[in-house]
């Protein structure tokens, strides 16, 4: 028996489903993208607001937003955080193409959950040190980052204004006493454009995600539920669950869910035991996020692809893992 301590890690790049009326750009896929497709190519992104349509929030300021990107078109991604343990923060960035290297393989998929697997694409001869192998593509220069202009966000608890940052060009700001956001509020971002052209997106202030029991059991032969309070207002509010518990294996492998805001999740048998089989090892992770998601098509150094916002609230897990 091992145990596990989970916590969180903002990150830009992670995994789940989008609403089926995404819009998605037309850019050429991965046949990692087209093994996803067999699956649910509706689904094949990592952040979602709820498995089926985009939704009007007719509380606020009826804004549609249209889920997240698709793994494969998305090149740009910002978040807004709302988190009791790591404290509240905006960030961000947006290359100039898709990183091939974040693009995963649905390798099981069950009602809400998908069981996602990284397959490295092998270039005969090899790629020089600055570029990537991408599966059906060749050598391909890898992502470089894209300064969008001045960042502006409306509907935060204070006003934000952002400018790319370092080599990276990176996005952020983290001045917050507590919650960036009112639950319910209608939060807009505009990107005033630079190396890519303008864009806006849209998304809502969500409710603290409240989990009585952070603690679990991850165990082969048994389903894997988690529980927490569901909001009041829960229209067009999405619910992500991310579980990982090998990042030191050759073939690491995520486990995401996404539900809408109902208070209870299980993930089947049949993937908690796929999971466990690629062994446990590493400093895993587990998460619960309630979020909005709203993406749109874009382009970048004559590329197209997409950019999506999340406006969540998350809580880290602990698991014990047998």
């Amino acid at each position: 028996m091992r145990s596990f301590g989970f916590t969180a890690f903002l990150s830009l790049w992670l995994l789940c489903g989008c609403g089926s009326s995404t819009t998605t750009p037309t850019a050429a896929t991965t046949d990692a993208a087209a093994e996803v497709s067999t699956l649910d190519s509706a689904n094949s992104s990592d952040t979602a607001i709820l498995p089926g349509d985009s939704q009007t929030d007719t509380t606020t300021s009826q804004v549609k937003w249209h889920g997240a990107c698709a793994q494969d078109q998305r090149f740009g991604r910002f978040e807004v955080l709302q988190d009791a343990q790591y404290g509240s923060s905006v960030s961000g960035n947006v290359a100039d193409r898709i990183d091939a290297l974040q693009v995963m393989v649905a390798k099981e998929s069950q009602g809400a959950c998908k069981l996602w697997q990284r397959k490295a694409a092998v270039c005969s001869p090899g790629c020089t040190g600055t570029q990537q192998c991408v599966r059906n593509a060749g050598c391909l220069p890898f992502p470089a980052p894209q300064d969008v202009g001045k960042v502006t966000l409306t509907g935060l608890v204070k006003a934000v204004v952002m400018t790319a940052k370092g080599s990276n060009k990176d996005y952020f700001f983290t001045d917050f006493d507590a919650d960036p956001y009112v639950a319910g509020g209608p939060i807009e971002l505009q990107a005033a454009g630079g190396q890519t052209p303008a864009f806006g997106l849209s998304g809502q202030g969500v409710a603290p995600l409240t989990i009585a029991n952070k603690a679990g059991t991850l165990q082969k032969g048994k389903v894997f539920s988690v529980d927490w309070q569901s909001a009041a207002v829960t229209t067009g509010i999405g619910v992500h669950l991310s579980l990982n518990v090998d990042q030191h294996g050759l073939t690491p492998v995520t486990l995401t869910c996404d539900v809408g805001d109902t208070g209870h999740l299980e993930v089947p048998m049949v993937l908690t035991d796929a999971l466990l089989g690629y062994g446990v090892s590493g400093a895993a992770t587990a998460w619960l996020q309630r979020q909005t998601v709203d993406s749109q098509v874009t382009t970048a150094s004559g590329q197209s692809g997409c950019v999506e916002l999340v406006v969540g609230s998350k809580v880290a897990l602990q698991v014990l893992a047998q």
